[in-house]
């Protein structure tokens, strides 16, 4: 078993008008002094859907001038740290006028197409989360330079020795299966280059966990302690209804808003807000007496490999529970695949990779963390070779027609609508094969409440997308696909 010594984020392309450089209606990539690389007006790709007369753009092609050519191939964050460097020198310069000459939009407003205004009227309530803390920017285009931030921090990076929690691959991306990663070769390495050396929970090839504070990788002050001292007390122990949103957890663990936690604390929370209020399936009247065993399936996890014990903050967060968080997907399955062959005293190759019990006055509740190495991906077998055996109470992820609580997050509303609209049909397909007389036919027959709700853990910030203006940020909405029975 894994004990401390004594964890989504993916990184987005990145355009800018820097000193001395006006910003032009079409930027969408980095920008260098020779040369502004746009995107151009074509017939075959449409820009946002539902728009009043949409402009479209040409994707294809786009190449960065050879200077960053050469540095986005010797490391996917230069850029990022360059823009830095030169923001704070124009910082220490003192005159303000260099600093309105830094501009990190994607593109401006006014050369975006019209959006659905059901979606943008979330924009305030989005807004007004990031502008909460010290260390929000947000450009003319309404987006928040997350990597701009992460690298003035100095925690933007591969690797999980170097970077704790903060490691990500590099790259404009969502997922490792997505669009620009499959075919990196046709937007140029600025679109898409991810470090060479980069592996979803590398920490976990050596033989014990860093502490927390070292995996943090910031000010102590800053951080949300798992392990208490007289100078970081524990929390009190959360009653129902105190921690409801990101204002509600900070003033909890006893957090400024300058902390940066947020950033990475989104995974953990909105995991929470599934369990407490979506689905729900938290007994809030156990005790130390009668305690909750609470089963979870996390599906899909790629970069949370990297901050697993950030899940820590449920055992936190629910007291009298022990949870068991069993996490699927291919970069677990490959990083304990690999942990096997090559680093055999290494924490993947254990049962249980992480294991935490909260302080009693915290309410004592424990988490134990499992890869789970079996198959690549969560199949009905995952329950048992004769029959679901061994029902988990909840799974956070993407899948359908079980009688399991479970919900996914979706970075926009629009999505969201998109994927609970198509629901009645996919349930209409499996039920075409399935006898009516099974029990599988009537659970997947039961009606469902699919009502879509802002994430009140979402990760602060719009993302950093050339042409999308609506709502859209990392866990930002809610998708309840079966509910629980409350509890």
């Amino acid at each position: 078993m894994a004990t401390p010594r004594a964890l989504s984020d993916v990184s987005v392309a990145h355009a800018h008008a820097g000193p001395g450089r006006k910003a032009t209606p079409l930027q969408s990539a980095p920008l260098s002094d020779e040369k502004a690389i746009r995107l151009q007006p074509v017939d075959d790709v449409t820009c946002t859907v539902g728009a009043k007369n949409p402009k479209r753009w040409d994707l294809t092609g786009i190449k960065p001038p050879p200077s960053e050519l050469r540095e986005t191939r010797m490391d996917p964050f230069a850029l990022f740290y360059r823009d830095v460097r030169e923001l704070e020198a124009a910082e220490k310069s003192g005159n303000p006028e260099k600093l309105k000459k830094f501009k990190f939009s994607i593109a401006p407003q006014t050369s975006l197409c019209h959006t659905d205004q059901k979606y943008m009227t979330r924009l305030p309530q989005f807004r007004s989360v990031l502008e909460q803390f010290s260390w929000s920017r947000i450009e003319a285009d309404g987006t928040f330079p997350a990597e701009l931030i992460k690298a003035r921090l100095k925690v933007l990076g591969s690797g999980g020795v170097k970077f704790g929690y903060w490691s990500v691959p590099g790259g404009q991306q969502s997922h490792d299966t997505s669009t620009y990663v499959r075919n990196a070769g046709d937007m140029g390495p600025v679109f898409t280059r991810r470090s060479e050396e980069y592996m979803h929970g590398d920490i976990m090839l050596e033989k014990e966990w860093p502490t927390d504070i070292e995996m943090w990788k910031i000010d102590e002050k800053n951080i949300p302690h798992l392990f208490f001292t007289d100078e970081y007390p524990p929390p009190k122990q959360v009653m129902p209804g105190d921690v409801k949103d990101w204002k509600g957890w900070y003033e909890w663990r006893g957090l400024t808003f300058d902390s940066p936690a947020a950033l990475l604390m989104d995974a953990p929370l909105s995991v929470y807000h599934l369990l407490v209020d979506i689905l729900p399936v938290i007994d809030t009247k156990s005790t130390p007496e009668k305690r909750q065993k609470l089963k979870i399936h996390f599906l899909g996890a790629e970069v949370e490999l990297n901050f697993l014990p950030l899940f820590s903050e449920l055992a936190l967060l629910l007291p009298n529970t022990d949870i068991e968080l069993e996490v699927f997907g291919k970069p677990a399955f490959d990083l304990v695949r690999q942990a096997r062959k090559n680093y055999p005293d290494s924490v993947a190759t254990n049962d249980i990779v992480w294991s935490y019990t909260a302080p009693r006055k915290c309410g004592g509740g424990s988490i134990n963390i499992k890869l789970h190495a079996k198959d690549e991906n969560w199949t009905r077998t995952t329950l048992g070779p004769s029959g679901p055996d061994d029902i988990p109470q909840a799974m956070v992820g993407l899948n359908a027609g079980l009688d399991i609580p479970f919900a996914v997050t979706e970075y926009a509303e629009q999505s969201a609508d998109q994927a609970a609209d198509s629901l009645p049909t996919m349930k209409g397909t499996y039920l075409k094969a399935l006898s009516p007389a099974t029990k599988e036919y009537r659970q997947l027959a039961k009606p469902r409440d699919n009502t879509i709700t802002v994430n009140p853990f979402h990760r602060p910030g719009q993302r950093s997308l050339p042409v999308v203006r609506m709502p859209n940020a990392y866990s930002g909405f809610v998708i309840p696909i079966v509910r629980g029975v409350k509890v």
